[in-house]
């Protein structure tokens, strides 16, 4: 049964070559979406952001092959060197209708923002704010159901979907100040989610090139 998900972040144009070296050991499927990183200049500058050209990977798998794949993104991929990659990864509850019922508890959170494209920003300086030193973004559209028909659905304005991990420790006050930030408890505003982290491969390397601690 597959019961994880994987998430690859990568340099932009190396996620073919990712996919296609985990399919060579047995694990199938797989999407590439594009995505872009944001992080501060640096530690000590203003609110100036960098945004770099990433692909993502989202790999559902069977967790008996997590440290298959971990394997191939640290030697192969030199995902524990800097400026190569991150990974991680995280439970699902169900998948095509199989029930998993091992979700554990994690000292790591992926944190969702959900927002509309203009709060981008916005959000990004908020999450710098709260002491997060980086996040990925992707790009997507919602579906909005008009109340004059019944069958029909709209394509709202563009969103933005920013993703990044953080401590347990961390995750409330987190929540906390960019959702009062963003007015998130306002209709349209958006949402955020968060999903316990299993696995990670290239988080704590990331960490200490935003921080300016290597």
């Amino acid at each position: 049964m597959k019961d994880a998900l994987f998430f690859i972040i990568s340099e932009k144009k190396k996620a073919n070559s990712i996919l296609a070296t985990i399919h060579e050991i047995g694990i199938g499927g797989g999407t590439v979406v594009h995505a872009e990183g944001i992080a501060p200049e640096s530690f000590l500058s203003r609110l100036g952001l960098v945004k770099r050209d990433k692909e993502m990977i989202m790999l559902t798998f069977p967790r008996s092959r997590e440290d298959d794949i971990i394997n191939i993104l640290r030697d192969k991929y030199h995902f524990d060197e800097k400026n190569t990659g991150i990974g991680f990864s995280m439970p699902i509850l169900s998948f095509n209708g199989h029930y998993n019922d091992n979700i554990e508890s994690s000292d790591l959170y992926c944190l969702f923002v959900i927002i509309e494209k203009g709060q981008r920003s916005k959000a990004t300086k908020a999450l710098y704010q709260a002491g997060q030193r980086g996040a990925s973004i992707l790009i997507g559209r919602g579906a909005g159901l008009p109340t004059s028909y019944a069958f029909d659905f709209v394509i709202e304005e563009e969103k933005n979907i920013l993703l990044m991990v953080v401590n347990a420790k961390d995750k409330d006050r987190v929540v906390k100040e960019v959702g009062e930030e963003l007015d998130i408890e306002k209709r349209g505003a958006g949402f955020m989610f968060s999903v316990p982290v299993l696995s990670t491969v290239g988080i704590n390397k990331e960490k200490e090139d935003l921080d300016g601690t290597d």
